[in-house]
């Protein structure tokens, strides 16, 4: 069928007195849309395509058009390309965009609600996305290139020829945290990880991942699931022989999510609770310190596990008056076996049974919502 649209779209434009030669028909859905790109850039100028598609492709659940509108014109020789006359702050016209939108709608470019419900624009099948990648992707500079440019865009760092323009994509300008505004756009959120890795930022995103803000703030805008994500992310590309403190601590955290999972999922203002009662068996003692907390079990602890301890303290911090602060470790503890979750039930659990077995059968739990 693809091949079928795809000879369709290309065969519309030929005129009565077009001369086709049949060997320059490609008789693969590949090989047809190399074509029709190769018409496009001829068209609209290669430099142009290129940048369009490569930003599409390399992005995770793809663009929004004011992301894409803002990127282009963030790209000084672009600007100079296709509009050499303009003042030089000035904006790409949306029109250049809107015209090869045109030339690409459905099947090849669909739009689509991400998580966030943001309309973004993402290749329609991986074919597409695969001869778009063979085709401006081909080597790692070009990717690296490209993530860069993502991960520098939602991060609001370093977009350079854009400080006299007028950004689109919503709350852009609060992008990161500052001490003024703790809001950060979903959107970037959802994109900034994915991008973090692939250019080697690991530690930009460990920051991250134990700033409590961002955790509280991406739980509620896309979800707890999105958030173990970037732990996944994170943990897939560390070097296999990086087992560091930090790494350690890093597995502790994730843990204590999904095991909270269901709980913080409906209330993100839980966590920080959820944390402190977990994170208490590792570098606090039952001795309590009047109305400040538990005192540490071993100086040399708070080395050891200095990320847990950060985030313990921001938890705590969010917990004022000091009687919402829990008085006792969590009775799961954290590192033991995670056996079974009940990810399959459609609504809320109302009920759960345990029946005792035999030896060799164990337990059986019953649940049901």
């Amino acid at each position: 069928p693809f091949y079928v649209s795809l000879l369709l779209k290309d065969s519309i434009k030929w005129k009565s007195y077009s001369k086709v030669d049949q060997s320059e028909l490609s008789v693969s859905v590949a090989g047809m849309l190399h074509s029709i790109l190769a018409k496009l850039e001829l068209k609209y100028s290669k430099f142009f395509v290129t940048e369009c598609l490569s930003i599409i492709t390399v992005a995770r659940f793809g663009v929004t058009e004011c992301e894409l509108e803002d990127l282009l014109s963030s790209n000084l020789k672009l600007r100079q390309e296709l509009t050499p006359n303009s003042n030089q702050n000035q904006r790409i016209s949306p029109i250049f965009w809107a015209r090869l939108k045109l030339e690409l709608k459905f099947p090849f470019l669909v739009h689509i609600l991400a998580p966030g419900s943001y309309c973004v624009i993402r290749w329609g099948h991986s074919i597409f996305r695969n001869v778009a990648q063979q085709r401006y992707l081909s080597t790692p500079d070009k990717i690296m290139y490209y993530h860069k440019l993502l991960a520098e865009f939602h991060l609001n760092t370093k977009l350079k020829n854009l400080h006299k323009l007028d950004l689109k994509s919503i709350f852009h300008s609060n992008a990161i945290f500052t001490e003024e505004c703790d809001y950060f756009n979903p959107r970037n959120m959802l994109e900034l990880p994915l991008h973090l890795v692939e250019t080697g930022q690991t530690r930009v995103l460990i920051g991250l991942l134990t700033d409590l803000r961002w955790l509280m703030l991406k739980i509620e805008s896309v979800g707890v699931f999105e958030l173990l994500k970037d732990f996944a992310f994170l943990f897939d590309n560390l070097p296999s022989n990086k087992e560091s403190e930090l790494i350690g601590q890093l597995r502790i955290l994730k843990e204590v999510l999904q095991k909270s999972s269901n709980s913080i999922g409906r209330d993100p203002k839980s966590l920080p609770q959820k944390l402190t009662s977990h994170f208490m068996a590792f570098v606090f003692t039952s001795e309590p310190i009047k109305s400040s907390g538990y005192r540490l079990r071993n100086p040399k602890i708070d080395t050891k596990y200095a990320l847990l301890i950060g985030l313990l303290k921001s938890a705590q911090n969010l917990l004022a008056p000091p009687n919402l602060i829990p008085l006792s470790p969590s009775n799961e503890r954290v590192g033991s076996e995670f056996v079974y979750d009940f990810c399959n039930h459609r609504d809320e659990i109302t009920c759960i049974r345990i029946k005792d077995t035999n030896v060799t059968t164990g337990m059986l739990v019953l649940s049901s919502s």
